[in-house]
């Protein structure tokens, strides 16, 4: 078996294999990012989230299929991965240290009704189109 080869038992154990990326998301909450001074970090993407719901809910036994770079952040994803019950087959990069890879990130807060467009505070907003 190659270096490149996922180790992926052929006996059959797993409910459900996910293929896809996983990403993590900073959440400031309700706090629009530019006002923010913490967020909490949550692993997602949308393959993971169905393997790690229905060995969650359900106690199916899951999997996921995905990248996974070995630097911190990769680190904090895989036990993520870990702690939702989902078994792990990784297609494992090498962090350069300064420029990645690196695993995806998606910041969103929660939002709460409507905003006005963000604009920075050093710059006077344009005004509406007529």
């Amino acid at each position: 078996m190659s270096s490149s080869s996922l180790n992926i038992p052929s006996t059959g154990a797993l409910d459900l294999v996910s293929l896809g990326a996983l990403v993590h998301r900073l959440d400031p909450g309700v706090i629009p990012f530019h006002k923010a001074l913490e967020c909490q970090i949550h692993v997602s993407g949308g393959e993971f989230n169905v393997a790690a719901n229905l060995a969650d809910c359900f106690r199916l036994n899951t999997g996921i299929v995905s990248a996974m770079v070995d630097y911190p952040i990769g680190g904090l994803i895989a036990e993520r991965v870990r702690a939702m019950g989902v078994k792990s087959f990784y297609k494992r990069f090498s962090h350069n240290g300064v420029t990645g890879p690196n695993m995806a990130t998606v910041m969103s807060d929660r939002g709460q009704g409507v905003r006005p467009p963000w604009c920075s505070t050093t710059a006077p907003m344009k005004p509406p189109l007529s």
